[in-house]
């Protein structure tokens, strides 16, 4: 039996949702480029109770498509960029979970976004970026370290850093990577599966 918690799938969503690419930036306007120029592979270190656990994305820079993979074992995440259209993946259960990329976070993203200013320059897994200050979900102080080619290498928040790459490879991406396998059963997001269900 398939069995998808509402939450988890939230902070995954939301997981996905932060990695993604919103909007190009504009020749007038002071911003970060947002959207890798090149198929890039990356593995994060996300920082949660005091503890490093791994992620990793992967970019299609042509499909314009993000494949997040959590530290959860057999579980990834596909963003269609263009669709704004999510899958959350379990492969033990053969299962994939279909939502729309909520509306609220990427609108919220998108105005943090919008009151950013340029920082210092840094160098995190061997690659220069530059810190970009925002604010975090909690509108507390937040700084993204972003390369002028839009990959994310760092994220801190209220001077903590909550995210860091550890590795980045820009090579071209299997478009395997980001299809949903074959056999699989769909579920909508608004009718999981819940743990008990028959």
């Amino acid at each position: 039996m398939m069995i998808f918690s509402p939450r988890r799938g939230a902070a995954l969503a939301v997981a996905a949702l932060l990695l993604l690419p919103l909007r190009h930036a504009t020749a007038d306007t002071v911003q970060p480029r947002l959207l890798p120029t090149r198929d890039v592979d990356v593995t994060y270190e996300v920082v949660q109770n005091g503890h490093a656990l791994p992620q990793r994305i992967r970019w299609s820079a042509a499909a314009r498509l993000l494949r997040v993979d959590p530290p959860i074992p057999g579980m990834f995440v596909v963003v269609d960029y263009d669709r704004k259209h999510m899958s959350l993946v379990r492969e033990p259960e053969h299962a994939v979970l279909d939502m729309t990329a909520p509306d609220s976070v990427m609108t919220g993203l998108q105005n943090r976004l919008d009151t950013t200013t340029r920082g210092s320059d840094e160098t995190v897994a061997g690659l220069p970026c530059t810190n970009w200050r925002t604010t975090d979900p909690a509108n507390k102080p937040a700084s993204a370290c972003i390369t002028q080619d839009g990959v994310l290498l760092q994220v801190r928040s209220q001077d903590r850093v909550v995210l860091k790459a550890t590795s980045v490879r820009f090579a071209p991406q299997d478009a395997a990577l980001f299809r949903i396998p074959d056999g699989f059963t769909r579920v909508p997001a608004d009718n999981p599966p819940v743990a008990g269900a028959r």
